[in-house]
């Protein structure tokens, strides 16, 4: 086994061009264990008993290179990007070794990490100003990750390829961001200009928006693209990460700026960057914690064995073995699954137009002490669950070496329906509007997994398209109703104490699964199948 996993790192680098720092991953993870002891120990405790320094000068500096340096990225890159023109932009795919515009995709590329490595002295800023509360989750993981990400992609990737165009987005943000950081240095009323700040975090936020887009286009305009897929999930998740991360800081420095008049001074718990963590331990929605929810490791831990084993781990584990027969084992689990959703969605249903235990027209989560709040977590419990052992599906795809089924969709929307599950358990609370996701989506699962169970215990079910055609019809329809209940309760329920970030969210991704399910749908049964012998066809 030890073997195996070792060749996970067999035939890398990918690029033979060993540029400092960039040869290996290891001093990019070095120099962020080292930011990280820096930002939360050693300089805290350096400055505990010293007053914050006026660092004022070396700011205004400082500000000016980043200026200069992701204008010089910015230009460049656009002359590469636009008048060059190496790249098709419906796919971006590294160019071959010996392309003679390679070299440049490396100086870009290692000209963008050193870069993203000054950045991380924004915080060592804030840490000798003694401003610990400008070092948030947000602030600290988005550094890290960008120091982190471009050894890692140019080690087992390459140089170039559709990265390039996230460097030269975020190099023009930054340009405009450390722009406004030199001008309220310079001139400190400059700061207090709000409109300032609240369009840099507005163009941050579209700049992932661009990224997000560029991801799924690529994948459904051009399937056959030869960027690798795992990385367009990479890409995914994290511009999905920041848009919620970026959105809720703004909106968290909105709502500040608006209630700034009715707060009364005194000491703050902002004054250490351990509260940076926080969010770890802000008190759950609902202080009684259901399973899997008290605490994110459980099921970040969960996610990340599931993608190690599915992308990675599981294929090294089958390359020498035969697909296993889990005939058995697939129709017990599928039976399984159709009476707990099918329970599920009956319990729902009973509670929601039976009983009506609340407003369909906004339908806000329980109080504490309500009468039916254990109900509702019980219920709750169960959905988030039974999203875990959904995960059960790519398991078993991979036992069976079915490869072309652990598809970008496929994963995409299990991380997502677990991880999101979780999130809005955790900060949200249980039950509410999230009633009618677990209402559908049982309702599609029940439907779903009974096929499934037919198929296998009698094959001449599968070969009936329809069957299948239908489920996919009857997912898309899911996601058009709940896109129209969100979009409903947002803008036509008076009143509704439904957040709008939720409602954006859950219509936010109605509009991606729609996307995504609707290109299958098409990919799979509308368009006619390619090389079918004359005989097949007939």
């Amino acid at each position: 086994m030890n073997s195996s996993l070792l060749d996970v790192f067999r035939g890398f680098p990918a690029d033979p061009v060993h540029l400092p720092l960039l040869g290996t991953p290891i001093p990019s993870i070095m120099i962020v264990l080292g930011y990280l002891l820096l930002v939360f120990k050693v300089g805290p405790d350096f400055m505990e008993s010293r007053k914050p320094y006026n660092v004022r000068n070396a700011m205004l500096v400082y500000n000016l290179c980043q200026v200069v340096m992701n204008l010089i990225v910015f230009l460049k890159g656009s002359e590469y990007l636009f008048v060059t023109k190496p790249y098709n932009f419906y796919c971006m795919t590294t160019l071959p070794l010996d392309h003679p515009d390679k070299q440049v995709d490396r100086l870009f590329t290692y000209f963008f990490f050193l870069i993203k490595v000054t950045d991380l002295m924004d915080t060592v800023f804030f840490v000798l100003r003694k401003s610990y509360k400008q070092i948030t989750v947000l602030h600290v993981f988005h550094h890290a990750v960008m120091v982190l990400g471009v050894p890692l992609t140019y080690y087992f990737y390459g140089a170039g390829g559709q990265y390039n165009l996230m460097g030269y987005i975020n190099s023009f943000v930054h340009m405009v961001m450390y722009s406004y950081y030199f001008a309220s240095a310079w001139h400190p009323q400059v700061k207090r200009q709000l409109w300032w700040k609240k369009y840099i975090t507005k163009l941050q936020l579209l700049q992932f928006v661009i990224l997000f887009a560029q991801g799924i286009l690529t994948i459904s305009l051009n399937p056959g693209c030869s960027f690798p897929w795992y990385l367009q999930f990479v890409q995914l998740a994290l511009s999905t990460t920041m848009i919620v991360m970026f959105g809720n800081f703004y909106y968290q420095t909105l709502e500040c700026l608006k209630a700034t008049e009715t707060v009364t001074s005194g000491p703050s718990i902002d004054n250490h960057p351990s509260t940076m963590l926080g969010f770890l331990h802000i008190p759950q929605a609902d202080p009684n914690p259901i399973p899997l929810a008290g605490s994110p490791w459980p099921i970040l831990l969960i996610l990340v064995v599931y993608l190690l084993f599915v992308l990675k781990l599981g294929k090294i584990f089958m390359k020498n073995r035969k697909a296993y027969d889990l005939k058995t084992v697939l129709k017990v689990y599928n039976i399984f699954q159709v009476l707990y959703n099918g329970i599920y969605f009956g319990m729902v249903f009973y509670y929601l137009f039976i009983v009506r235990i609340c407003n369909l027209h906004c339908m806000e989560s329980f109080p504490q002490g309500h009468e039916r709040k254990q109900i509702e977590r019980l219920l709750h419990a169960a959905y988030l669950i039974n999203k875990v052992l959904d995960l059960m599906d790519t398991v078993f795809f991979v036992l069976r070496k079915s490869y072309k089924q652990v598809t970008f969709l496929h994963i995409y929307h299990h991380v997502f329906m677990s991880f999101g599950s979780y999130v809005l358990t955790r900060y949200y609370g249980t039950g509410g509007h999230f009633n009618a996701v677990g209402l559908l989506n049982s309702l599609v699962h029940t439907v779903m997994y009974f096929y499934y169970y037919l198929s296998s215990e009698y094959p001449q079910v599968k070969s009936n398209i329809w069957w299948k055609k239908y489920i996919t019809l009857t997912q898309l329809c899911q996601f058009l109703m709940l896109l129209s209940y969100a979009t409903y309760v947002r803008f036509f329920s008076a009143n509704c104490g439904v957040p709008h970030g939720l409602l954006y969210l859950n219509m936010l991704q109605g509009l991606v699964f729609i996307y995504l399910f609707g290109n299958f749908y098409i990919q799979a049964y509308l368009r006619p199948p390619k090389h079918l012998p004359k005989a097949k066809q007939s």
